[in-house]
């Protein structure tokens, strides 16, 4: 009689575990959808690094073009650095055809001395630039694939064999870009040599795990704590 009791004690308690628990996790979902429903902040990072005697630079992450407004065409410039001061510095990843550029962005003016222009020994990606210098007369300019839809991630990368930061003319440090308004601000940086730059805004799915990570610990000690307040009443 005790352990029919005890069983059906035990039977009940797991099940009001798992309804509590359901309740949990379409919370965190609840919260996951009000996130793809608001507004994110786009994240790119550009990252250009001494590796062994290569330079080598990766660009990925994705942009929001609303604020930005086409600057012009490139149509056929492949992977490539060039630098000359403040005048112009730009760096282009991947194929480089068929590509636009957009102005309305703010940031530093400079992140090279003079370099002059090196074409990469290789590339992947559709391609994707960034330009700064007082040449353009419009501030830091981006480079993106034509046709590209914001949001969409971008991945291309070069490399420049028996080459150096210096050798190419480039500034170590961190430079970050920024543009869009009403609160929809969207973010790069352009990382050469070491440094810490910030990584992209997880994915969703990465997003709501971690709530649901976040939350169950807390979910399980509030449950235990008042099973065992309910036991000694």
């Amino acid at each position: 009689m005790h352990s029919r009791s005890s069983s059906q004690l035990c039977s009940r308690e797991v099940w009001t575990f798992a309804i509590q628990f359901k309740r949990t996790v379409l919370a965190v979902l609840a919260v996951g959808c009000f996130c793809l429903a608001s507004p994110a902040r786009a994240q790119f990072l550009i990252n250009v690094q001494q590796v062994g005697g290569n330079v080598v630079a990766t660009g990925v992450g994705s942009v929001d073009l609303t604020g930005l407004t086409v600057s012009g065409v490139n149509s056929g410039n492949p992977a490539s650095m060039q630098t000359s001061g403040s005048f112009f510095d730009m760096v282009v990843l991947g194929s480089g055809i068929d590509q636009r550029w957009y102005q309305g962005i703010t940031g530093p003016g400079q992140f090279g001395n003079f370099g002059g222009v090196t074409n990469a020994s290789s590339f992947t990606g559709p391609g994707m630039g960034f330009a700064v210098g007082s040449f353009f007369g419009t501030g830091p300019l981006l480079n993106v694939p034509f046709g590209y839809v914001s949001g969409s991630l971008l991945s291309d990368s070069a490399t420049w064999n028996m080459a150096t930061l210096d050798s190419l003319g480039l500034i170590q440090g961190t430079y970050n870009y920024t543009w869009g308004g009403g609160g929809v601000g969207q973010h790069l940086t352009l990382q050469i040599g070491p440094g810490a730059p910030v990584g992209t805004v997880p994915e969703l799915a990465d997003s709501a795990a971690l709530l649901l990570l976040g939350a169950l610990p807390m979910f399980c000690i509030g449950y235990l704590r008042r099973g065992k307040q309910d036991g000694t009443s």
